[in-house]
């Protein structure tokens, strides 16, 4: 979600809001990755355990992936940091 309300910051003349965003998830997933080691489906909204999230409840596959970048817009995030930066 925050790649897409960065985003929409950029369409509405905000980089300054988008960059912000930017900048405070791409920190939270590297201080998760240096805490566990891995990059995570998708990260606690608050900064928590991702761990404690529920993905799929009432099935074996109740906690999000480890290492997958499938639908983790990690890499999208930190280009459009790199690119909003740059203006």
């Amino acid at each position: 979600m925050t790649y897409w309300a960065a985003r929409g910051c950029l369409r509405y003349h905000r980089p300054d809001a988008a960059l912000l965003l930017l900048e405070r998830a791409l920190d939270a997933s590297a201080l998760q990755f240096e805490h566990t080691g891995t990059i995570w489906e998708f990260y606690h909204p608050h900064g928590g355990d991702p761990l404690t999230l529920a993905r799929k409840p009432h099935t074996p596959y109740n906690a999000p992936c480890r290492d997958y970048l499938g639908h983790n817009p990690l890499i999208a995030m930190a280009r459009l940091y790199d690119a909003v930066s740059k203006r």
